[in-house]
């Protein structure tokens, strides 16, 4: 296993590099010229998007969409170069985690109170229209991350002035999260807000906004958010289906179940309890036990959704790896299963042209280079297991 990993990093910093981090991504389908044509019509823009992204042809430059840099793609890349560079000391890490620094504090969001983060391209979905300016708690979660990763190896260096710079960073962040984008509570829980104005309850994003608390709290030695981290772990425990799994949200309009929402939700209860948070664990060793019964084929190849191995999708390879990271570190599975499941999805989703394809389904295998979707966060999975 560790000399694929090996051999995929450097293929993939290669990909990364003859690209300028400028990729496709498969919801970009609006980022078009013709966009005006669909007179902002929730459902025309739907039907015009799932279109552009299951096509099997990459019509794309056709459209008039462009290759653009992806906010994730940068904050996957900061954690994954400031882990290398704790692991290694390679200052070579520590130079490209700066690059990303600076790159994803130029895109960030300004808003009415502190910063955040969205997708910087035009989206529609059943649950919002978005535009490039549109903040959503997601995309701000995983920027936060990466600069709780690029803080730990400037406090190893002691480099005070980049942590005070970084430190500001997360606190503007979390203004916004906090007084702009919210939160509903109750007495017995709390459910942040996805997106602005969207009030339906999603469960994978308060389970990532509990890790990231966590870490906040551990790295600044503050306790100033324990209300919010009980009550969020709350809402998980008590929307947790009978056999253990999660639904996409608390209401119909989510009602499935797949695996890499499933991996955000234990990822984010794993990394809290690693970060010190208190809980009762009985509903999250029931998570995992449900995660992994239920999403590997005997094959071990990660399963989309519960009841099905197809769409075999990048990210969700992506999640898998990286959700079954944290579960070695509770002892729960060994290295041996996580080489198996790299080594099979790496045979059915690797390009030879140096990066992974975007998605397999039974008939087609979409080949264009998606990094935000998929060749990012496989190489923060890469980062973590290496």
């Amino acid at each position: 296993m560790k000399d694929l990993i090996k051999k995929r990093i450097g293929e993939l910093e290669k990909h990364f590099e003859k690209n300028k981090l400028k990729s496709y991504d498969p919801y970009d389908g609006l980022n078009t010229p013709l966009r005006k044509l669909l007179f902002r019509n929730k459902f025309l823009e739907r039907i015009w998007l799932q279109t552009v992204r299951l096509l099997p042809v990459n019509i794309r430059p056709l459209l008039g969409i462009k290759k653009i840099v992806h906010i994730k793609t940068v904050s996957d890349l900061l954690s994954a170069s400031s882990i290398f560079y704790s692991k290694t000391k390679d200052e070579k890490y520590f130079k490209k985690a700066e690059e990303y620094f600076f790159l994803l504090g130029e895109m960030d969001l300004k808003q009415n109170s502190g910063i955040a983060w969205g997708l910087n391209f035009y989206f529609t979905t059943r649950f919002v229209q978005a535009d490039t300016q549109t903040a959503n708690l997601f995309n701000t979660i995983n920027a936060l991350n990466s600069l709780l990763d690029f803080y730990d190896i400037n406090r190893e260096k002691e480099n005070d002035s980049q942590s005070f710079q970084i430190e500001k960073l997360l606190n503007a962040a979390l203004e916004f999260i906090l007084k702009e984008l919210g939160y509903e509570e109750s007495e017995e829980i709390i459910v942040w807000n996805y997106w602005e104005d969207l009030k339906i309850p999603i469960y994978n994003v308060n389970a990532l906004m509990v890790g990231f608390l966590a870490r906040y709290q551990k790295a600044f030695k503050v306790n100033k958010f324990e209300k919010h981290l009980s009550k969020t772990i709350e809402f998980l425990r008590r929307g947790q289906n009978e056999n253990g799994s999660w639904n996409y949200s608390a209401d119909s309009t989510g009602d499935f179940i797949d695996g890499f929402h499933t991996g955000y939700i234990i990822e984010g209860l794993s990394i809290a309890k690693l970060n010190d948070a208190v809980f009762n664990e009985d509903f999250f060793v029931k998570g995992i036990k449900y995660f992994l019964d239920n999403f590997f084929t005997a094959q071990y190849l990660p399963k989309y959704f519960n009841t099905s191995l197809y769409p075999i999708d990048g990210q969700n390879f992506a999640q898998a790896l990286q959700t079954l990271f944290h579960l070695k570190r509770f002892n729960l599975i060994n290295e041996e299963f996580i080489g198996k499941v790299l080594e099979n999805t790496d045979s059915v989703l690797w390009n030879e042209k140096g990066y992974f394809n975007c998605m397999k389904t039974k008939y087609f295998i979409y080949r264009t280079a998606m990094d935000r979707w998929t060749n990012a966060p496989m190489y923060l999975a890469l980062a973590k297991l290496s």
